[in-house]
């Protein structure tokens, strides 16, 4: 097993992110039975099993938020697409420190090298 700590930092962000999708209100950060309202000191411990690709799952959920903000269903070259974002944000970011900007800017590299081939 792989321990992967989070700080307040990281949850607040989530939190924000969540907020941005109007589900805000899905993340609540609760210890010993009371609501953490500021979270900046608390750090969280996870477990994640060896093989999880947290990388390549984090990815297809935020495309598929991003797909469902927009009103588009997923496209039948979702694979190839994780593919891409996931090669571009591993060579471009530290595997531990990638936010969901890493990924929106992968997404554009994306878009912008499919729009220079289809140009060609």
């Amino acid at each position: 097993m792989t321990e992967k700590v989070i700080d307040g930092a990281q949850l607040i962000f989530i939190a924000e992110e969540a907020e941005a999708i109007g589900d805000f209100n899905s993340v609540r950060i609760w210890l010993d039975g009371k609501e953490i309202l500021y979270p900046k000191d608390l750090k969280m411990v996870f477990y994640i099993e060896d093989g999880y690709d947290d990388l390549k799952k984090e990815i297809e959920t935020h495309l598929l938020r991003m797909f469902g903000l927009i009103g588009i269903d997923k496209p039948t070259s979702f694979e190839g697409l994780v593919e891409y974002i996931e090669k571009d944000v591993r060579d471009c970011t530290d595997a531990d420190s990638w936010t969901t900007e890493d990924v929106n800017i992968a997404f554009r590299r994306f878009l912008e090298d499919e729009g220079v081939a289809k140009d060609d």
